[in-house]
């Protein structure tokens, strides 16, 4: 948070999801309102859970195939898509 600021806390929530949100989301969940602002943790936690969406459904396609990216795939954007509209609301 020193060096980069709000760019740093994202960039580090977009990495961290690629391989799990619980981490991310309890640092900064506990840092809100004393070392971060509540709405760059907010913030940061939509970011990781977006990523960690869509790198789920493509190792979906990956594993399973085709045929389970097709029924995976529309949920998978719609709360990618609901996530990426929640960060101009909060």
């Amino acid at each position: 948070m020193a060096w980069l600021g709000e760019t740093g806390v994202y960039l580090v929530a977009m990495i961290s999801g690629f391989a799990d949100v619980d981490a991310i989301t309890l640092s900064l969940a506990s840092m809100a309102g004393k070392d971060l602002g509540i709405h760059t943790a907010v913030n940061g936690i939509i970011i990781a859970a977006i990523v960690n969406t869509l790198f789920k459904t493509i190792l979906a396609l990956l594993i399973a195939g085709q045929q389970v990216l097709w029924k995976l795939l529309p949920v998978a954007l719609a709360a990618s898509v609901t996530g990426g509209i929640s960060l101009f609301w909060i």
